[in-house]
């Protein structure tokens, strides 16, 4: 098992973006999917910005590196700050926490364009 951390924290005049996750990830042999659990004491206002960020990090590392074991995430704890976190902070800053946790670099990866305020996501 493998523990990773990632915090976004971007600031681009008036515009701020926080968001903290730390998760563990485990490989089982053999077997497939992708099992995903919380600790209870995570607000859930963050569940479906999680479950998305881990969804798709783990699905680019799957095409990427042919992984075919089962994959088991448990979310152990998340910042966050009223004024500047949203979905796409939190999401953001769980797929990086993925990607650290499993060793995997991709080419391209999620970018925050605070000047045009756009979140674009690779395929």
């Amino acid at each position: 098992m493998k523990s990773a951390d990632y915090t976004v924290a971007v600031q681009h005049g008036n515009l701020a973006y926080y968001a903290k996750v730390s998760m563990n990830v485990a490989s089982e042999e053999p077997g497939t999917g992708l099992q995903i659990d919380m600790d209870p004491a995570i607000d859930q206002r963050w569940s479906t910005a999680l479950l998305f960020g881990i969804e798709y990090a783990a699905g680019c590392f799957r095409r990427a590196a042919a992984a075919q074991s089962k994959i088991k995430v448990r979310v152990t704890d998340v910042g966050w700050q009223l004024s500047d976190t949203t979905n796409i902070s939190m999401a953001l800053a769980a797929i990086h926490a993925f990607w650290k946790a499993v060793e995997f670099s991709p080419d391209r990866g999620p970018v925050l364009d605070l000047p045009r305020r756009q979140f674009c996501l690779p395929l």
